[in-house]
Order: C-alpha cells, then sequence, then structure tokens
C-alpha cells in the first residue's frame, strides 16, 4: 500500500503544471501520484501522459469537464495510498514532503500542515489561519475543534491537510458537485467525524494566488453556492457539542459570503438580501478578532454596508500585495 496518494485535479494548467508535478514526482518511492485531466482544452492531458511515461506511481485519468469536485472524487475512489494530500494543478509542495512525513511517525484522521501564499512580485507570505503545532498535537478531538473555532481563518481548503484515506472511505466523504465553494462542506464533513488530528511542521503547501481566481470567486454564483451549503449545515441535524463548533464554523463562512456578496450589483443583490439578512445571526458566534469587529459593523450599518465595506477592503488590499 503506498503511502500517501496525491491527487491533482487538471484544468487547462499548462502554465503552472510543471512546477506542480516537479515538486511530487522525485518523492514517489512508496507513493503514488493520481492525475486527473478534466476535460483541459489546452495541453495540459498532454503534460500528465509525457509524466506518467517518464516516471512510475502516476496514473493519469481523463474525464470530461465537470469540475474540481468530481475530479477530487475521482482521484479518491481510485486512490490505494494511506494518505490522501490534494494538490491544486497551478500550487506546489516541498521537495522532501513524503521523507518528513515518514520521519515524524504522524497517525491521525486528519493532519495539517503549512500554507503559504505566493504574490505576484515572488514573495511568500503565511496563509493566516493560525494553526500551529502547540494547539491540535495531543488534544482531543474536541479541543482541537474549540481552537479551529479561534484561529482567524478556517482551514477549509482540502488542501494543506493529510487525510487517512479509510477515514474517508468510513464516513463516505465525497465533494458536492455543481459547488464552487464545496471546500467547506467538504472540511465541515472531515471535522464531524474525525477522532484524531496532528500537525505536521515539516510540510508546505504554496498557494499561487492568480487573480483571474480570486474574480471568479465573487459572483452571484459564487454567492448562491455558498448560502446553500451555509444553510443545509445550518438545518442539518448535528451532535449537540459539534453544533457548537460548527456555528463558529458558519460564522466565518457568512463572513465570506458578505465578501463576495459586495462585489455582486445592486440587481443580484436583491436576489439574495433576505437570506444574507437572516443569516446575519450567525455572526454572533464568531470567536475571532476580525468576526468579532464585523458582527460589530453589520449590527450598526447593516449587511449591505458592511458587505461593501469588505470588498472594499479586499480590493485595496489586492492592489497593496500585487494579487
Amino acid at each position: 500500500m503506498p503511502l500517501i496518494s496525491f491527487i491533482v485535479p487538471v484544468y487547462n494548467a499548462e502554465k503552472y503544471l510543471h512546477r506542480c508535478l516537479k515538486s511530487i514526482v522525485h518523492q514517489l518511492n512508496g507513493s503514488e501520484l493520481i492525475l486527473v485531466d478534466d476535460g483541459s482544452a489546452d495541453l495540459s492531458g498532454k503534460i500528465c501522459d509525457e509524466y506518467a511515461a517518464e516516471y512510475s506511481g502516476i496514473r493519469v485519468i481523463h474525464t470530461e469537464n465537470r469540475g474540481p469536485s468530481h475530479a477530487r472524487n475521482l482521484g479518491v475512489d481510485s486512490a490505494r495510498g494511506s494518505y490522501i494530500v490534494f494538490v491544486d494543478s497551478d500550487d506546489y509542495i516541498n521537495d522532501d514532503f513524503v521523507v518528513q512525513f515518514e520521519r515524524s511517525g504522524i497517525a491521525a484522521d486528519v493532519v495539517f500542515y503549512p500554507i503559504e501564499k505566493l504574490l505576484a512580485n515572488g514573495e511568500l507570505i503565511p496563509m493566516g489561519d493560525g494553526l500551529c503545532v502547540e494547539g491540535i498535537r495531543n488534544r482531543t478531538a474536541s479541543e482541537v475543534l474549540e481552537y479551529i473555532s479561534s484561529c482567524p481563518k478556517f482551514p477549509a481548503s482540502p488542501c494543506g491537510k493529510l487525510i487517512r484515506r479509510s477515514f474517508l472511505e468510513k464516513h463516505r466523504i465525497h465533494f458536492a458537485f455543481h459547488r464552487i465553494t464545496e471546500d467547506y462542506d467538504w472540511t465541515y464533513q472531515l471535522l464531524q467525524y474525525a477522532q484524531s488530528y496532528d500537525f505536521f511542521a515539516g510540510g508546505q503547501y504554496v498557494y499561487r494566488q492568480v487573480p483571474q481566481s480570486r474574480s471568479a470567486e465573487r459572483t452571484a454564483k459564487s454567492v448562491e453556492d455558498q448560502l446553500a451549503i451555509l444553510t443545509c449545515w445550518e438545518k442539518k441535524d448535528v451532535d449537540g457539542e459539534y453544533r457548537r463548533f460548527l456555528n463558529a464554523f458558519l460564522a466565518y463562512e457568512y463572513a465570506m459570503i458578505l465578501l463576495c456578496y459586495g462585489a455582486l450589483s445592486p440587481k443580484e443583490k436583491k436576489l439574495y438580501s433576505r437570506e444574507m439578512r437572516r443569516c446575519s445571526y450567525l455572526l454572533r458566534y464568531g470567536k475571532s478578532r476580525k468576526l468579532k469587529l464585523i458582527r460589530s459593523v453589520c449590527s450598526v450599518w447593516g449587511v449591505g454596508l458592511t458587505s461593501a465595506m469588505l470588498h472594499q477592503y479586499i480590493c485595496r488590499r489586492s492592489i497593496r500585495y500585487g494579487k
């Protein structure tokens, strides 16, 4: 059995794909790489096949374009490793990831590791989620959830985690189809069922934040999908202890929806204004400093103005960092 199954969903990624794959292919002694070509229209599929022909331990799945959720699910269903690691095709990991993980002796359902952002100017900065060894290692599941609920950012991305494959199979955890922001739903499932956690300080995930991906997040479709996921979990029947943590996670997701909502046209905002106002109560469960500030602003200025201010803040920050 391979130690790690690296799963890379690929769609029109020829510009950055070589950098991604080069960070993984030399680490496949005892691990495997599954490339899921999601109907790419550029040379990405050919590049995947070339790497599979040159390096052992690589499998390529070609499929029609159905989105990253479908691609990741296909990868998980065909994986054989003890652990699953997702790497997006424009990102990369450190060259000694596997060796460091083997030496660590870590074993848990969910293992977090550091994520850094690669800015347009080449600068690397921490993701800023606040996760660290001290907050996770040798803690009970409840203690870890309490810790995560107080972190500056909710770790929604499937990247930056090693997940035990048997755990995913046992609880039938899959990505939801036809949702732009399926990461939240998937991570809520992880945190609902995981019984053990750890932190792998020897890992590094480099997230390349490209401008077009940022603008794509702020659409009416994104707001619609995020609200659908949020309201689904808001109404879901979960045990009392997890509900307490879940409400804090939903508070963070609601703040992210506010940001997207602020970028919409007045006509688009009308479609979601009632639901945005209804769900604003979730902010009361937010524990981080930023969420408490957003809650205070929203209580005074309302959902509309608060979302507009958040959008302007993010736009100014994007210009500052060249993103």
